[in-house]
Parts: structure tokens; sequence; C-alpha cells
């Protein structure tokens, strides 16, 4: 949400990667994650610049024990604000699909290097063939720890393809419904299709 003052303040260059409503929820779910709205609302300078028109949608789902229409209410608004100000100020973010990263990780990289004015190289290519497949798996279980134990979220080289359809197996087929419902009008902006078939 801090994005528009990353650009404008600091002369950042600004990728946004959005991630398809129902990986987003389902990998809520999985982590054991809560949307607290009220946190947001409790923001004066980001209602006032990003959230104002979605404020009132906000504050009657802050106190829903609905979890996951409240991650889904997030990712709707989060993706609506955003798209709002790239509407606004054109240029300013590089909004980039999470499954298009996953599914051709060199392209994708490739391409985000030429946005952030990255010299690809050989190396660099390699470097995101490892981190994107299981070749580094092994290595990366011996040296990617953090005191406590492996993070659930720090980075750990993977295949990131088999993700893209895991939502199926963490939410009910009425949960994916009501993800697409809260999400939908926001998502086709993003997505072409929102049948509750994607991402795969």
């Amino acid at each position: 949400m801090s994005v528009a003052w990353f650009a404008q303040r600091l002369g950042c260059r600004v990728v946004v990667s959005v991630r398809h409503p129902l990986s987003f929820v389902g990998s809520w779910r999985r982590l054991g994650w809560q949307a607290h709205l009220h946190d947001l609302l409790q923001q004066p300078l980001l209602v006032r610049d990003l959230l104002g028109p979605y404020a009132d949608e906000l504050q009657a789902m802050a106190d829903s024990t609905d979890l996951v229409a409240k991650a889904a209410l997030l990712w709707r608004v989060t993706y609506a604000a955003l798209g709002d100000l790239d509407a606004r100020q054109p240029g300013l973010l590089h909004i980039r699909r999470y499954e298009d990263l996953a599914g051709n990780p060199e392209a994708g990289f490739r391409d985000l290097y030429a946005t952030c004015g990255l010299t690809w190289t050989e190396r660099a290519r390699q470097r995101i063939i490892w981190a994107t497949t299981d070749h580094g798996k092994k290595e990366a279980q011996r040296s990617w720890t953090l005191r406590g134990g492996l993070s659930r979220t720090s980075f750990r080289p993977m295949d990131p393809r088999p993700a893209l359809g895991s939502f199926r197996s963490r939410l009910s087929q009425q949960e994916i419904d009501q993800v697409l419902e809260i999400t939908g009008t926001v998502a086709a902006r993003y997505y072409d299709a929102m049948d509750g078939v994607k991402p795969v």
C-alpha cells in the first residue's frame, strides 16, 4: 500500500505481483493468517489516499468471523486500489501475474530485469532456473534456515508450478465459489477466466 510513496519519494521502480485470488486465499488458509481489516481502517492517510472508495465494505466485514470472505475482500480491495492508482498514474507500477512468473520463470524474470533496468546475464538465468526448480532443494534445506527452524515464508528454491492448483486441496467448492463471487469484478482485470478452473 506504500508503493506510490516508494516510487515518488525514493524513485523506485515498483513491481507488484498479483496472485490469483483462489491461490491467495488458499495460501492464507494454509498459513493460518487472518485479514485484520480494522488495522487498515485505522490508518487515515491510507484510507484518504487509496482505500476511501472501499472503506464502507471493509468496515462492514471487519468483525466477520468468515476468514475466507475477509481474505477475499482484502484481495479485491488491494488490487482494486492498486488498479485505480495505476490508472491515475500510468507507468508508476509494473504489475505482473505470479502465475506467469511461476509458469515460465526464465521469460518472466528476464522481463522483470528489463523493467527494473537490470542486466540479464547467464549467471542470473542460471540462478532463476535453480531457484524455481527442485535442483537446489536439498542444498536449500541445509542453507536456508533461520533461528528456530526453516521459515514457512522464507525463500526456498522450489518448482512453483505444482502450487498453482493447490487451492483445490485447501478450499471447498463452496469456498471457491465464494472467493470468485467476492473478487470476480476486480480479478477479471488480471485474469481471463474466473470460472474456478484457473489457475493451472
